[in-house]
């Protein structure tokens, strides 16, 4: 028997029908299921530069150990260098040095002093890039003039603690920063001028203040 067309057409619309249902089940063995997508893993922070050295620009204030309490301290201004070593991301070492010097109005040369410090710095964020730090350091310092003989300069010299707070901005490999530092030294062994001072007004404590702005470069 001959195949008619309305045979041959139920045909094809069954074939068509077919087909369409194949697609939209899909392969066999294939699944609708949503596919969650993982979420993105945040990238490890870059690794600190170990070390770093730097230049700064250092204006020292120091108390005049016979002067009144009122008395103003005496300014000094100067430079100096410092080396970094970054123990762990949070914490560095730092060696300072500087020579300062007073500038008087006459323009006679004032006191000069040497400067170093061993500093710890803490940074409660490393990797930002506004780094801000706190610092703990025991210093020392000596009469800078030129003309002293070493002996004469080691007995000037005397120890100090110091307290501090900085903040860095990072360029690439260089930082540009401000530090602010409180410095507590050690009594002098020379004797006070008991005509400069009171019964009510005693004589000041050695407390100085130290503000240097610079720039470090880490490798």
């Amino acid at each position: 028997m001959k195949p008619t067309i309305p045979t041959i057409a139920a045909a094809f619309l069954t074939t068509i029908v077919g087909f369409g249902h194949a697609r939209a089940d899909g392969a066999p063995g294939s699944c609708d299921c949503a596919v969650t997508p993982a979420a993105p893993v945040a990238a490890p922070a870059p690794a600190l530069s170990r070390w770093g050295v730097g230049l700064e620009l250092v204006s020292l204030a120091v108390a005049d150990p016979a002067a009144a309490m009122n008395a103003e301290p005496s300014q000094l201004g100067g430079a100096g260098v410092h080396i970094r070593y970054r123990i762990r991301p949070r914490w560095q070492l730092e060696l300072a040095v500087a020579h300062v010097a007073e500038q008087t109005q006459d323009g006679v040369p004032g006191r000069q002093l040497d400067t170093g410090a061993l500093s710890v710095l803490f940074h409660p964020r490393p990797h930002a890039r506004w780094d801000f730090y706190l610092l703990a350091g025991l210093g020392a310092r000596t009469d800078g003039d030129p003309d002293l003989t070493d002996d004469q300069r080691e007995a000037t010299k005397r120890g100090d603690a110091q307290l501090g707070v900085g903040v860095e901005r990072r360029v690439g490999p260089v930082t540009l920063g401000a530090e602010l530092r409180a410095i507590a030294v050690e009594p002098d062994d020379q004797p006070v001028d008991a005509a400069r001072m009171t019964a009510d007004e005693p004589a000041a404590r050695d407390a100085d203040g130290r503000f240097a702005i610079g720039a470090t470069y880490y490798f």
